[in-house]
C-alpha cells in the first residue's frame, strides 16, 4: 500500500483520539538526540533504511516513487514500528512535509503529549499518549517518521534509540 505524507497515513494513524487535544509545545532538547547522529550519506533508500534496527527487522520495504513515500515496517519481538521516508528536493520542501504532517496531528491530536519544533533542522514532531507513540523529523532532505503501531511508547523508544539517523 503506497502512503504519501500528504495522504492518509498519518490520518489512519491518528483518527484514532478524541476531540480534547492536549499539547505541549517545547524546543529544549531534541527528541532521541537525531541532531547528534549522522545526516544520510547514502542516496539508495534500500541501503538507507536498514534491514536491522537495533532488535527490530525490517520485514516490509516500498522504495519510495515520485509523489509517493517509501515505506518500511520493523518488527520485534513485542512490537511494530511503521516508517515513512523521502527526499525532498529543496529545504523549503522539508518545511512544507513537516507543516503537513503537523497540520495532520492539529486536526486529529487528542490526549497526547507533544514535543514540536518545525523551525530547527533537524525539525521534528513527538507524540505520546494512550494511542498514539510517534516521531517524524528530518535529516538534511530527507524526512523520516516512525509510528508504534499498538501506541507503544517503549517501542518507540527502543526503535528510535537505535535508528542511526
Amino acid at each position: 500500500m503506497k502512503l504519501n505524507y500528504l495522504g492518509s497515513a498519518l490520518s489512519v494513524s491518528l483518527i484514532l483520539f478524541s476531540d480534547n487535544a492536549v499539547c505541549q509545545v517545547k524546543s529544549k532538547q531534541i527528541p532521541y538526540h537525531v541532531d547528534q547522529r549522522a545526516a544520510p550519506e547514502i542516496s539508495e533508500f534500500s541501503a538507507l533504511i536498514p534491514e536491522k534496527v537495533g532488535e527490530f527487522i525490517r520485514i516490509e520495504y516500498q522504495a519510495p516513487e515520485p509523489g509517493q513515500d517509501g515505506e518500511a515496517l520493523y518488527k520485534s519481538e513485542d512490537g511494530e514500528i511503521f516508517m515513512l521516508f523521502s527526499r525532498q528536493d529543496h529545504s523549503d520542501d522539508v518545511k512544507e512535509v513537516m507543516k503537513v504532517i503537523m497540520d495532520e496531528v492539529d486536526m486529529h491530536i487528542a490526549n497526547a503529549t507533544s514535543v514540536i519544533n518545525l523551525e530547527t533542522d533537524p525539525a521534528y514532531i513527538h507524540l505520546v499518549g494512550p494511542k498514539i507513540a510517534f516521531f517524524a523529523w528530518n535529516r538534511g532532505l530527507y524526512c523520516f517518521s516512525a509510528d508504534s503501531t499498538n501506541g507503544n511508547k517503549l517501542v518507540l523508544n527502543r526503535f528510535m534509540n537505535s535508528f542511526p539517523y
